[in-house]
């Protein structure tokens, strides 16, 4: 599968930057963040065919998430994040992909995080990595992206 352009940290910190210029705020906290880079991935691998970022998504107990990411905004615990992310050096995102992050957001952002570990738990790629996992045990299996980019793509035709 091809290789990605962006970090899954640059694409947090442009949900980041997206949810701070809402009036509303979203609540964006680490937990709901990890769930809107995996259904972007999710529906990026749907309709470009490759991967939107390189790094694993894993099975979490919570849903899926990605360490590297988790790790950044681990001491806002499950509160909202806050970062001064002027200060962050964010390589610069092209028009298209900003335009399919924003739809991403415009649909998933409005749920809470508790809602969104509910959908993800429920859908077949995140099942398929926890098949051997007990409920509620610790686990780092990657969610795998042909999983993923199947899942995604039968909802974009319809299918699921």
């Amino acid at each position: 599968m091809d290789t990605s352009k962006y970090t899954a940290l640059q694409i947090a910190r442009y949900f980041i930057k997206k949810s701070e210029s809402e009036p509303d705020r979203a609540k964006l906290t680490n937990l709901k963040l990890q769930k809107i880079l995996y259904y972007a991935q999710g529906w990026y691998l749907a309709n470009f065919k490759k991967p939107l970022f390189n790094d694993r998504i894993e099975a979490w107990k919570y849903g899926p998430a990605i360490r590297v990411v988790y790790q950044e905004f681990k001491n806002n615990g499950n509160a909202v994040i806050q970062e001064n992310i002027e200060d962050w050096e964010i390589k610069e995102i092209d028009k298209i992909t900003k335009a399919f992050l924003d739809e991403v957001w415009n649909v998933y952002g409005k749920y809470s995080g508790s809602d969104l570990v509910s959908l993800t738990h429920s859908e077949i790629p995140y099942k398929e990595a926890r098949d051997t996992i007990k409920e509620g045990d610790y686990s780092d299996i990657e969610i795998s992206t042909l999983s993923m980019q199947n899942f995604f793509s039968e909802k974009l035709h319809g299918k699921v």
